[in-house]
């Protein structure tokens, strides 16, 4: 789950609270195993270094490619 930037602690942390215990039913575990995702369901902080390093990465091959914007 993703927010705006500047988006308060406090509700960043009640979202993850709330999205953390949905995951955590039966009936969502079910539905996402039909459908061939794997429920991860880390913290915010998790989530925030893993979208930094995969950003790093793709600007990384962006970088090593040599495409240019036009």
């Amino acid at each position: 789950m993703i927010g705006p930037a500047g988006l308060p602690k406090l509700i960043v942390d009640q979202l993850s609270l709330q999205a953390k215990a949905a995951l955590e039913t039966q009936k969502v575990k079910e539905y996402f195993a039909t459908q061939c995702v794997t429920i991860i369901g880390s913290d915010p902080a998790t989530a925030e270094k893993f979208f930094q390093a995969d950003l790093e990465k793709h600007q990384n091959l962006v970088t090593a490619s040599g495409a240019k914007l036009e």
